[in-house]
């Protein structure tokens, strides 16, 4: 009797952590294919391109970078990179503060990715999700929020 009990915990135990989401820090790779490439921003205001291409490294990270132009000028550009450090996915965003900020992966599925960080004045959160053929990029604060829609140029 004391092995039927035994079997049937541990068999309730291991149903009830499958149920469980991934822990994203546990994860050994992480799939942003769908972000590779160069978008345009289509809801821009008159007058200001923006950009953002991605591309996958020789060592399985995603590296990009946004710009903004103004005519034929650059008014804007960060440098992007998903990067493992520790054991933990981030979104690593320089060239805007005097050092890179971490963004913490949290959640991802197969076409979309939310990180964080909550410790950052403006955004605290960071999604990318691919809505069709549309990449939407969304950077907000409880309360604040705004949407880049992109479409691939290449």
């Amino acid at each position: 009797m004391k092995k039927i009990l035994w079997l049937l915990a541990i068999f309730i135990l291991g149903c009830k952590d499958s149920n469980k989401s991934p822990d994203i820090s546990r994860e050994s790779t992480i799939n942003a294919g769908w972000l590779v490439g160069t978008w345009e921003r289509i809801n821009e205001k008159e007058g200001i391109q923006t950009y953002e291409k991605w591309e996958l490294t020789p060592e399985k990270t995603y590296e990009g970078i946004g710009w903004t132009m103004r005519e034929n000028d650059t008014i804007f550009k960060e440098v992007l990179r998903i990067v493992e450090i520790d054991d933990q996915w981030n979104l690593e965003i320089s060239g805007v503060n005097e050092s890179p900020t971490l963004f913490e992966i949290t959640s991802q599925t197969s076409r979309s990715f939310v990180s964080e960080n909550k410790e950052n004045e403006f955004p605290k959160k960071i999604q990318y999700q691919m809505q069709g053929e549309q990449l939407h990029a969304i950077i907000s604060n409880p309360g604040r929020e705004i949407k880049y829609i992109f479409e691939k140029t290449n």
